[in-house]
Formats: C-alpha cells, sequence, structure tokens
C-alpha cells in the first residue's frame, strides 16, 4: 500500500528540490510513502522549463514581488499586465490541492557574505530579502482553513544576522499552528558531496497534523575532488562531448584561481600584496 504525500515548491529554481523530494521513499510495515510534486513556482521562465523537464511536474511563472518592492528592486514600474499574486492564484497553481508540504528557498543573494554589506543594506536588497516572508504570508493565506503539515524554509547561513528581523516574522506566523527548529547543515555531508556547502533550515510542523518528530538524516563522508574528477576523461576528449572542455581562460585568471585557498573565495586576492 502506498502513502502519497503532496509537495509544493515556492522560488522553486530548476527543480533539485523537487526531484530529491520525487526519489524519497520509505517503507514502514507494508506501507510505503513518497512524494509528488503539485507545482514549482518561480520567477524565471527558464527555470520553469527546466523544472517541467526535470521533475515531469507543472511549473508556474509567478513575480511574488509586491508593486512596492517590484519598483524597489528593478528601478522603475511593472510592465503593463503585470499584478500582484494573491492567495487564490497559488492555490490555482495547485490545481486547488492543498499541499502536505511546502518548500520555500526564496533568493538568497542579499544574505550572502559575497555580497558587501552597504550593497545588502540597500532598498533593491532588502525587497529581495522580503520575499522571505511574502512568500510564506501567500501561502498561510492560500491554505488557510487545510494548512501544510510540515514547511520547510532554505537559505544561505547568514539569513540569521542580515535577516534577523524577516525570521522574527516568519516565526510569528508559524508560532500559533506550528512548532518549528532551526539550524544549520552541511549539504557535502548529507549528500556524500565532494564540496562543503552549508546552509540553514528551519522545520516547521504543524502540531495536529504531524505529531511525529522530524529526524535528521544520517551524515556521509565528503569526497574528495579527485574521487569525482579522477574518473572522467581529459579536457577537450570528444569522447566526452563537447560541453566536456577545458574553459578558454586568460593566463592571470587561471593564477588568480591558483591563488585562491580550498575553501575560499575572491576575497582571498585582497590578502595578497601587490609584491607576492
Amino acid at each position: 500500500m502506498t502513502q502519497e504525500f503532496t509537495v509544493l515548491h515556492l522560488f522553486s529554481g530548476i527543480g533539485g528540490a523537487a526531484l530529491g523530494f520525487q526519489q524519497a521513499k520509505q517503507e514502514y510495515r507494508g506501507m510505503v510513502g513518497r512524494f509528488r510534486t503539485l507545482a514549482g513556482i518561480d520567477v524565471d521562465p527558464d527555470a520553469c522549463t527546466d523544472f517541467k523537464a526535470l521533475t515531469g511536474a507543472p511549473a508556474v511563472e509567478m513575480d511574488l514581488f509586491t508593486r512596492y518592492d517590484y519598483v524597489a528592486f528593478h528601478g522603475h514600474e511593472p510592465p503593463d499586465g503585470w499584478t500582484e499574486v494573491t492567495p487564490a492564484d497559488l492555490l490555482a497553481a495547485t490545481g486547488g490541492e492543498h499541499p502536505d508540504v511546502v518548500f520555500l528557498s526564496p533568493p538568497c543573494k542579499g544574505f550572502s557574505g559575497l555580497l558587501p554589506s552597504q550593497r545588502a543594506a540597500s532598498e533593491k536588497y532588502q525587497a529581495l530579502n522580503w520575499l522571505v516572508v511574502r512568500g510564506l504570508q501567500l501561502v498561510m493565506d492560500a491554505f488557510t482553513d487545510d494548512l501544510p503539515a510540515v514547511i520547510m524554509l532554505e537559505n544561505v547561513p547568514r539569513i540569521t544576522s542580515r535577516g534577523e528581523f524577516l525570521l522574527k516574522q516568519v516565526k510569528r506566523l508559524l508560532d500559533r499552528y506550528y512548532e518549528f527548529h532551526e539550524g544549520y547543515h552541511d549539504c557535502g555531508e548529507l549528500g556524500g558531496l565532494a564540496q562543503h556547502r552549508k546552509r540553514y533550515l528551519l522545520i516547521a510542523r504543524h502540531r495536529e497534523k504531524m505529531t511525529a518528530f522530524i529526524y535528521r538524516p544520517p551524515k556521509r563522508r565528503v569526497k574528495s575532488i579527485g574521487e569525482i574528477l579522477g574518473p572522467l576523461p581529459m579536457p577537450d576528449d570528444p569522447s566526452a562531448g563537447p560541453m566536456h572542455r577545458l574553459p578558454r581562460l586568460q593566463w592571470k585568471t587561471w593564477v588568480r584561481l591558483a591563488l585562491i585557498s580550498p575553501g575560499g573565495d575572491w576575497r582571498d586576492l585582497e590578502r595578497i600584496g601587490p609584491e607576492q
């Protein structure tokens, strides 16, 4: 016997999270549990096309900005025909079904440490950051008479500092019906990948619908780059296809890349003096 749980993805991108849900399966005493994607919602039409191709599920192009935040981010008025998304639009995107799980992965650029703090504090990026609250508010309003059993919010770790005020709003929205836990995880350890990728995750479970605890997945060994690249053909080998080639970079760009320490980024170059 199979028990199917439905999932809605906001800020879905090309569907990596949705694919993970669809591949997840668990069996207990003859009962098999798995997930079905109701829809992915994203502002990028190309991402929506990829989402459909990758998951086989519907993708709906929606701009979740309010008009005020649209102007703040883009610097001009929305085009003719643009309207703010309403809770009814969200319900229509799921075909009228109320999801068991909602997964949100709002834009993280304004929270990322790669963005200088002065730019992160600008009206433009504050408008982008507000999508964290806007997305959840739409979910709570759209499915208010039958709320999701589980809501998950994923982002970069620095959301807890640069987005501290926004997370307070998120918790206020959840507090009436949900128990929630927030923390950090390393995607490399959870997926057995060849890189460390730390992320923030808030998991909220409905007190009445989801009485069982949600447990952390086991950690796996993080692989080395060599384990991934070693079995591959050399770059530009025709047998690997036209995309398997060495980037055509200038020599100075290769030098800059070589000077970045493991796990670092472009800011490492600022610590290297001209004489070096």
